[in-house]
């Protein structure tokens, strides 16, 4: 029985939160404006294939940082609080997370490779959007918030500065009303740079091994007693 409690201790302290980093560069081809940062979700709670609005805080999205240069009012360093919600779309396909993303396999075309909702969608919404799917997004709005804000999603992987307004997307625009220095996605891939420390997280697995043990380690100690 003690090899048994013992076991199942050390199951439910392995089983623990399985953090997945991205570092993504985001780059407007027609001014020096470009984002780099990484952004870490929780693994498990990271649906894959999924079409998922994370409204912050949300558990599933551990940490962002990023830091925007070339712009014309945005330059600077964002973190997680600087942001309302977070878009992460596979269009059907399964991603691997330990390869880079862009040119991976989904139900249309290939992932992040192009910029009208046919291969999925990253992004980052520095404004509430009322947590609308990716496949939903873009009736209408994109690229408000304040000038000088931190850049904020415009169009499918692209990231703006703010234009201090809102606007009606329509393709003379590439969908992008009211923001500037649109910066597309260039690059999003797994695991490089300073690794992230976080606190393990249990998940299910691991609170049921937990309450095994202390039910088991109950029943010997009725037993001694008795």
């Amino acid at each position: 029985m003690k090899k048994l409690i013992f076991s199942l201790l050390i199951i439910s302290l392995q089983v623990t939160a399985a953090p997945v980093r991205f570092d993504f560069v985001f780059d407007d081809p027609n001014s020096s404006a470009r984002t780099e940062g990484f952004i870490v979700f929780e693994d498990t709670l990271l649906p894959n294939p999924g079409d998922t609005t994370f409204v912050l805080p949300d558990p599933a999205v551990i940490d962002l940082q990023l830091t925007v240069t070339g712009s014309v009012n945005s330059d600077g360093t964002y973190n997680l609080s600087d942001y309302d919600e977070i878009d992460f779309w596979t269009n059907g396909g399964t991603l691997d997370f330990s390869q880079p993303l862009i040119g991976q396999a989904t139900n249309g075309q290939p992932w992040g490779t192009t910029f009208d909702g046919s291969s999925g969608e990253f992004n980052l919404w520095s404004y509430g959007n009322g947590g609308v799917k990716s496949s939903g997004r873009y009736q209408g709005q994109g690229g408000g918030g304040p000038v000088g804000g931190p850049p904020t999603a415009c169009f499918w992987f692209t990231i703006c500065e703010p234009g201090g307004q809102g606007g009606n997307n329509n393709t003379a625009t590439k969908g992008i009303g009211g923001g500037v220095s649109p910066m597309e996605l260039q690059s999003m891939q797994p695991g490089r740079g300073t690794p992230v420390q976080s606190v393990p997280s249990l998940n299910v697995l691991s609170i049921m091994a937990l309450a095994t043990v202390i039910l088991l380690m109950a029943v010997l100690f009725r037993r001694r007693l008795n």
